[in-house]
């Protein structure tokens, strides 16, 4: 049982999000909505969640929340920018400094029907499969993150199979856009509503992407982005022909870095190879769930060799774990050449701090919500985005500083114990498990106390 505080913050963010549907008729529905996402329970669809929240009339809740998510005529997006209205300047607060994480997500699927389903890479899986992807940019720093856009990838078949779209639901003017073409149209959409710039974070999918890098470059972003072993750049020796003198004819000079057999670019793979190991140094920046993360990694400046064009001084960080005979991951960066090399090494490791799928605490994502439709399959995640952003601190390993709620503990619920525990005090009942209490930390148990009923 939600204690009084928390009742009337509920209350006024129910508000908030009513006011972004734009009907009177959606408010009732958006309420139960929201409650469900909160109340314990392993599936979000629809159907159990109006079981759980309208006992007396499930078939009523389930019609109006259903149409609420399927059919009616609001915007995600305007879902979304209230949502950041509210959570943006409380999170902004606590630390100016700001990260853009730039990331997709995959959902194995069974079946065709699904929209954008299709065989491609899941990340989850960490191979190919049958799955729908979500391009999402979120907004995040040490204390939290927020997701402002988010968008299901939607492959070039299916944009030709006129069948397909019409049974899913896909408008007409939606045209097959790549994922970084997605995620530029993200980053445009915060620019224009005047959201803090941030470092764009960002893996090799969309950092080996040249043009996408220096599209960020001309929006005066500042980047740390993923690129692929065997980019080439000039580093060291390795440096462009110098320019012949010009001619006293006159004409164009070359502008461009000159190639031959002896001034040639070289892969970051070879730049990694060629460090000596002391240049590599061993970072730890939290606790995992079997022992500290950890690794090595070591910059130096490079400049790009792609297009064939002169491209500005830039960090090329390489991370190369001990014990591992090749480097895992290399990043691009243009953050300024003064800039510590401890502070490249946190701003790639800010990802791995936060949760990557916020919705995912409550159960709820395309594979969750059995939503097919594609406005359905963006709703129903952003009102998962919305709860978790309001009620959730946004990491289990840095809420020290969140004032503890009883909803906090639903950050937990991605470990079965703490699961099983917020169950039991969502019901009023103490834990009768004694291994479930010793496996909680101290805080953690701090919560479930605070969650019981008074």
């Amino acid at each position: 049982m939600l204690n009084r505080t928390l009742e009337v913050r509920f209350e006024q963010y129910r508000e908030v999000v009513a006011a972004a549907l734009s009907h009177a008729d959606r408010k009732q529905p958006a309420h139960w909505y929201l409650k469900g996402l909160l109340l314990p329970g392993g599936r979000k669809s629809v159907e159990p969640m109006a079981a759980r929240v309208h006992p007396q009339n499930v078939r009523s809740a389930h019609q109006s929340m259903h149409h609420l998510v399927a059919d009616a005529d609001w915007s995600d997006q305007a879902l979304l920018a209230a949502v950041a209205a509210q959570v943006l300047p409380p999170l902004s607060r606590k630390s100016a400094a700001c990260h853009w994480i730039v990331d997709d997500t995959g959902f194995s699927k069974k079946g065709v029907h699904s929209v954008g389903v299709a065989r491609q890479y899941c990340d989850r899986l960490g191979k190919t499969d049958n799955c729908q992807v979500a391009v999402s940019l979120s907004i995040a720093n040490e204390h939290g993150s927020l997701p402002v856009g988010y968008r299901l990838y939607l492959p070039e078949q299916w944009t030709q199979d006129t069948v397909r779209r019409k049974k899913a639901g896909v408008p007409d003017q939606v045209v097959f856009q790549t994922k970084t073409a997605l995620a530029m149209d993200q980053i445009d959409s915060a620019l224009s509503t005047g959201i803090a710039a941030g470092v764009v974070l960002a893996d090799a999918a969309y950092g080996t992407e040249t043009h996408w890098r220096d599209q960020l470059s001309e929006r005066g972003l500042l980047y740390m982005v993923g690129v692929r072993s065997n980019t080439k750049v000039w580093w060291g020796s390795h440096q462009p022909a110098p320019m012949p003198p010009a001619s006293p004819k006159g004409g164009r000079p070359r502008t461009r870095p000159m190639r031959d057999s002896a001034h040639a670019p070289i892969s970051v793979h070879e730049v990694a190879q060629s460090l000596p190991a002391r240049t590599y140094r061993q970072v730890s920046w939290r606790q995992g769930s079997d022992a500290t993360l950890s690794s090595r990694f070591a910059a130096v400046r490079v400049r790009a060799a792609h297009n064939r064009q002169a491209h500005d001084e830039q960090w090329l960080l390489i991370e190369w774990p001990p014990g591992e005979s090749e480097p895992r991951h290399y990043w691009f960066s243009t953050l300024p050449k003064q800039t510590p090399v401890k502070t490249l090494e946190c701003n790639v490791t800010i990802p791995t701090r936060l949760p990557r799928w916020p919705s995912d605490w409550l159960g709820l994502s395309p594979e969750a919500s059995h939503t097919a439709r594609v406005a359905g399959s963006h709703r129903t995640n952003g009102f998962g985005f919305s709860n978790t952003v309001e009620l959730v601190p946004a990491t289990t390993n840095d809420v020290q500083d969140v004032q503890v709620e009883p909803a906090s503990v639903i950050g937990y619920a991605r470990c079965p114990t703490l699961q099983r525990a917020f169950d039991c005090a969502m019901v009023s009942s103490r834990p009768r498990d004694r291994a479930t209490l010793l496996a909680l930390t101290r805080h953690q148990r701090k919560c479930i106390t605070t969650l019981r009923a008074p």
